[in-house]
C-alpha cells in the first residue's frame, strides 16, 4: 500500500511555521526536529483520559460543526479525513472517498486540513482557499479542482478555480487574501496533533485512527466491521 509522506511536528513548530505563512520549518528549530513515523496504520484505543480537541463530538468521532461534510448528517458511521491539498496521496484517495459515498450514502464523510507546509509550499494557502469556497457552499466542486490540478496550486491558479466554479470573486479574494480562515486551518491542525495525526492522509472512523491511504476493500472491512 503506498503510505502518506510523513512528517511529525510538535504543535508549537507548526504554529509557527503556519502563522508566519513559511514554505518550511526551520532548519534548527529550538524545541523540536521533524520525526519521521513508520510506515504503518494504527488504531488507538481512546479512553476518556486522552485530550479533547475543543471541536470534538461527544463520540469522539473528529467530526466538527463547521467543516465540510458530505452523507447524512445523522449517520451512525463518520469518517473523517485530514486531508492536504497538496500531497499525491490524498490525491489518490480523493476517488476512492467518492466511490465509498456511493457506495454507502448513509455514511458521513468530512473533510479536515492538515496542510503540511514545509514539505507543500502551496498546501496552507489551498487549505485557506477551500475554507473559503466553503463559505459560499461550494467546497466540494473548488476540492476536486485543486485535486485534479494538484501541480498548478499557484494564487493565480486558485483564483482561476474560484470563478471556474462560479464563486462571487470579490468575497473570495477578499476572504483568501486578508486570510480570514487562517485560523480554522490552524484549529484543523490543532484537533489533529491533538489525537496524533502526523501525516496525510490520516483517516478517523467512528475515532480510529488509519494512516496512510486506503483503498476501497479497505474501507468496505472496517465499515462492515462496525
Amino acid at each position: 500500500m503506498k503510505k502518506a509522506i510523513v512528517i511529525a511536528f510538535f504543535f508549537g513548530l507548526v504554529v509557527w511555521y503556519v502563522l508566519s505563512g513559511t514554505d518550511s520549518a526551520p532548519s534548527s528549530p529550538p524545541s523540536a526536529s521533524p520525526q519521521p513515523s513508520a510506515d504503518r496504520r494504527s488504531v488507538p484505543t481512546l479512553s476518556a483520559d486522552d485530550p479533547e480537541p475543543l471541536a470534538l463530538s461527544a463520540m469522539g468521532t473528529m467530526w466538527t460543526s463547521d467543516d465540510p461534510f458530505r452523507g447524512d448528517a445523522q449517520a451512525l458511521i463518520t469518517i473523517v479525513e485530514f486531508s492536504d491539498f497538496e500531497c499525491p496521496y490524498c490525491r489518490e484517495a480523493a476517488p476512492i472517498i467518492a466511490r465509498v459515498m456511493d457506495a454507502y450514502p448513509s455514511l458521513r464523510f468530512q473533510y479536515r486540513d492538515f496542510p503540511i507546509g514545509d514539505a507543500h509550499p502551496h498546501a496552507v494557502q489551498a487549505a485557506e482557499a477551500g475554507a473559503c469556497a466553503h463559505q459560499q457552499g461550494k467546497f466540494w466542486a473548488y476540492h476536486d479542482l485543486l485535486f485534479a490540478n494538484q501541480d498548478r496550486l499557484t494564487r493565480a491558479d486558485l483564483g482561476r478555480y474560484a470563478a471556474e466554479i462560479g464563486l462571487d470573486l470579490g468575497a473570495f479574494n477578499q476572504c483568501l487574501d486578508g486570510q480570514a480562515m487562517r485560523q480554522e486551518v490552524l484549529d484543523d491542525l490543532n484537533d489533529g496533533i491533538t489525537r496524533g495525526v502526523s501525516g496525510t492522509p490520516t483517516f478517523f472512523i467512528n475515532g480510529a485512527m488509519y494512516e496512510g491511504a486506503l483503498n476501497f476493500e479497505e474501507f468496505q472491512e472496517l465499515i462492515g466491521s462496525l
